[in-house]
């Protein structure tokens, strides 16, 4: 007799029809992990496996990990916030010994953006801001000396306050100071001035004088 069967759970079937509308977990974990946020997810797995010392056994190991929805879905919050510098929030979370379920709660999140200079150093920092350049950049078609012609005023902010732009470069930025000055306007400068405490920084900056020679070293080859 001639049937049907999953490849995934090996479950028969002797009518088409019914195989057609078969998806057990197997079937739909699979097809989950060849999406944006399948790859992702299994990109982040490898890295939370390397900062635990867990051997790493594979993507089929993956798929039957009981984590593997967790990750998913983690891509999808991390994607949903532009999280800066994931590996290290994956990272911070294994400090933490927070199981992957809890890394998409918005509290955990918070956290993580509260004590992000903490976390990362000037350089780390530099390097999620020239990420950002680049993206914009590539983005809008243009040069990153140009990025803040084609900005607007309400994506400055939201990058601001998820951290994709660090006060380390920007602060350094003459184009990005003209911005500020020309573009926003009165209530948006106070929405900026609320993620930047300029007199915090000013204290920082004479603390770390070789961070800002580089920093502002950074800054001219952006040509910002």
């Amino acid at each position: 007799m001639k049937y049907f069967e999953c490849q995934y759970c090996l479950k028969k079937y002797v009518r088409e029809p019914a195989f057609k509308k078969h998806e057990c977990e197997e079937m739909r974990r699979n097809k989950i992990a060849h999406t944006p946020h399948g790859i992702t997810a299994y990109e982040d797995y490898i890295i939370w496996l390397q900062f635990k010392h867990y051997r790493n056994y594979g993507k089929e190991h993956f798929l039957e990990s009981k984590y593997f929805s967790s990750f998913v879905k983690f891509a999808a919050f991390a994607a949903k916030f532009a999280l800066p510098s994931k590996k290290k929030y994956i990272e911070y979370m294994v400090d933490l010994d927070l199981s992957p379920r809890d890394w998409s709660n918005p509290l955990v999140y918070e956290e993580y953006i509260k004590n992000y200079e903490k976390l990362l150093t000037p350089e780390e920092q530099a390097a999620v801001s020239v990420d950002t350049i680049f993206e914009l950049a590539r983005i809008f078609e243009c040069e990153t000396n140009e990025v803040f012609i084609y900005l607007e005023p309400g994506s400055l902010i939201q990058i601001i306050q998820a951290k994709k732009l660090s006060p380390w470069l920007f602060l350094f930025s003459n184009k990005f100071l003209w911005f500020v000055k020309n573009e926003l306007t009165r209530e948006q400068r106070i929405i900026i001035g609320k993620f930047i405490d300029y007199n915090k920084w000013g204290v920082i900056f004479d603390r770390e004088p070789d961070s800002v020679v580089k920093m502002k070293a950074y800054v001219k080859l952006l040509g910002i």
